[in-house]
């Protein structure tokens, strides 16, 4: 029987241990709270650290991904479609320098209320910064 000669450096051998210690360490507690889901809550794994619990006020790019399964906007950009298109409006127009949005009917909060358009103007005031 041929024996196969392995050869690990020492930096290797510690950076795949590490690895493996760090996965059955991490993996366990992934697996259970994957199961421990359930129409009350829900848990999500990401990379970025959210600056701030409150969406108007954070300031990195990559949390943009978690805003993204609590808060929908009134439009985005389709790039499959090279367009834009309604996520909560239903269409849009211009006014000289005033935009128009028609929402769409039957939108719900978690709670169970309906989408007004004094929900969306609460929200457009919350972005406005506090200088001006």
């Amino acid at each position: 029987m041929a024996k196969t000669k392995i050869d690990v450096s020492r930096r290797n051998f510690l950076k795949k241990s590490a690895a493996l210690g760090v996965g059955a360490v991490v993996g366990h507690s992934i697996f259970r709270d994957a199961f421990a889901a359930s129409n009350d809550r829900i848990t999500i794994y990401h990379t970025s650290v959210a600056d701030s619990i409150n969406p108007y006020n954070q300031s990195s790019s990559p949390i943009y991904g978690n805003w993204q399964h609590v808060i929908e906007p009134l439009v985005e950009f389709d790039y499959a479609k090279k367009g834009w298109v309604g996520v909560l409006a239903e269409s849009w127009e211009v006014r000289e320098n005033q935009w128009m949005f028609k929402l769409k009917k039957g939108i719900k909060f978690h709670n169970g209320a309906t989408l007004t358009s004094k929900d969306v103007a609460f929200s457009v005031e919350k972005m406005r910064p506090l200088s001006s």
